[in-house]
């Protein structure tokens, strides 16, 4: 599909966004619901009933990327004693068809999913605790896909020759990586510390990652409404204002052609507000100034400057 039709395409199944259970049963036998599925650009982001990342697949074709047998919530929550929240159940909210409710015996979560014609955003929206209860940090995922061809950790993205996907946070407090107190939540002590070989090495908190069975996608917010002790010795907080709650945690889900992939996080910076800088009238990513030749010489001396100079005529 070329560019043209890929933008047409989306835009167009931009309502289908989530796949709503059906609420009339037969009075013989209640029917299962059906999975959600969550549509963002070529990407569907398919839910169990309890809330977890069935599926990642691509629409083009119906190849899902999930890792098999590595189902994780979309949302779940650490508490203040330190232990993780998942949610056991999953329904779109009464009030709108464009929210998801994510529940368990102690905490419910509430996400907003606006579908763009090229990739959708997620946004916690309402988190409400059980009396007694106290919430920390908020977790996206980590979602867990089989390959690993293609891994931007510190973009979000994930993929092979044929298809990518990604997160990309929207704001500040949705941080693109994972609270290392909590690695064991989120596949930690599967992520490659070096997956490039001796000489080129990974965050091991990135908001992508490269592990020995595929790769995930991860991100995370912190409560700051009151003071607190992170990664066991460090005081945070407390902030002022909406920065202290972790309500406001948005993010934008992609997927697109590899091709295709600058042109999207294009949409998402200036869709979202983000800062979108640009170089004479092109974005800076993609900007031809910023793909300029240049020369390093680390030995530069009497003794090779006109070498030097020969060198940097030829590279014009």
């Amino acid at each position: 599909m070329d560019r043209r039709n890929f933008l047409i395409a989306s835009g167009l199944s931009s309502l289908a966004t989530i796949a709503v259970p059906a609420m009339a049963e037969p009075a013989s036998a209640a029917q299962e619901p059906r999975a959600l599925r969550i549509k963002a650009g070529f990407l569907a982001i398919g839910l169990d009933q309890a809330g977890r990342v069935a599926s990642l697949v691509d629409l083009r074709n119906g190849t899902d990327y999930a890792a098999a047998d590595r189902k994780t919530p979309l949302v779940s929550v650490v508490l203040e004693d330190g232990k993780q929240e998942t949610p056991t159940q999953v329904r779109v909210s009464r009030r709108d068809p464009r929210v998801l409710v994510f529940s368990s015996d102690k905490v419910r979560v509430e996400v907003k999913v606006v579908t763009r014609a090229t990739y959708s955003t997620l946004e916690i929206i309402g988190l409400d605790a059980a009396s007694g209860v106290d919430v920390q940090t908020l977790l996206w995922g980590p979602l867990a896909a089989r390959v690993n061809q293609t891994v931007g950790e510190g973009v979000g993205l994930v993929g092979d020759s044929r298809f990518v996907f990604g997160i990309h946070p929207l704001n500040d407090k949705t941080v693109g990586a994972w609270p290392k107190e909590f690695g064991s939540f989120g596949f930690g002590s599967d992520v490659e510390s070096k997956p490039y070989g001796q000489g080129g090495t990974q965050n091991d908190w990135s908001a992508a990652a490269k592990t020995s069975w595929g790769s995930i996608l991860r991100a995370y917010t912190y409560d700051y409404s009151k003071v607190r002790i992170r990664d066991g010795q460090i005081p945070t907080g407390p902030l002022s204002g909406s920065e202290r709650k972790i309500t406001g945690s948005k993010l934008a889900v992609f997927g697109s052609a590899p091709d295709l992939v600058l042109t999207v996080l294009s949409q998402v910076a200036r869709g979202e507000g983000l800062p979108y800088p640009t170089i004479n009238g092109q974005w800076q990513k993609v900007a031809e100034a910023t793909r300029q030749p240049f020369l390093v010489l680390h030995d530069l001396s009497s003794a090779n400057l006109a070498s030097a100079v020969t060198f940097a005529q030829q590279a014009g």
